[in-house]
């Protein structure tokens, strides 16, 4: 997506919110079968990178006395990146997700020529 098309899909809250729950749509990254976990993620202008964690996990329903196993996928968490080495601990919340597209959005908009005179 360019500048323009970023801007506007971020344009309110409702939008990024929107934006963070179609995080499918950002691409496949890293997918670890063994453990039933997708991550997908969304580099932002500012090269901080938003990590949606999909997790799979089982549960067991029993009914008429049998066990049966079930997958069902769990909460997505949400990672900021930002730099290396990566670090699982920086989990965010969905609401400091939007934050950080706000801020992005924000960036985006800002007067080029504005920005080369504080620099």
């Amino acid at each position: 997506m360019n500048n323009k098309e970023l801007i506007k899909a971020w344009g309110n809250d409702a939008k990024r919110k929107s934006f963070l729950s179609d995080y499918k749509a950002w691409g496949e990254w890293v997918n670890v079968p063994e453990l039933k976990t997708v991550y997908y993620k969304h580099t932002l202008p500012s090269k901080t990178t938003i990590i949606a964690m999909e997790h799979m996990h089982h549960y067991f329903e029993y009914h008429d006395g049998k066990n049966n196993e079930k997958w069902k996928t769990n909460v997505t968490y949400f990672k900021r990146l930002k730099g290396k080495p990566f670090s699982p601990d920086f989990k965010i919340s969905e609401s400091a997700a939007n934050e950080l597209l706000k801020s992005a959005k924000m960036k985006l908009m800002q007067d080029p020529k504005k920005k080369e005179k504080n620099s």
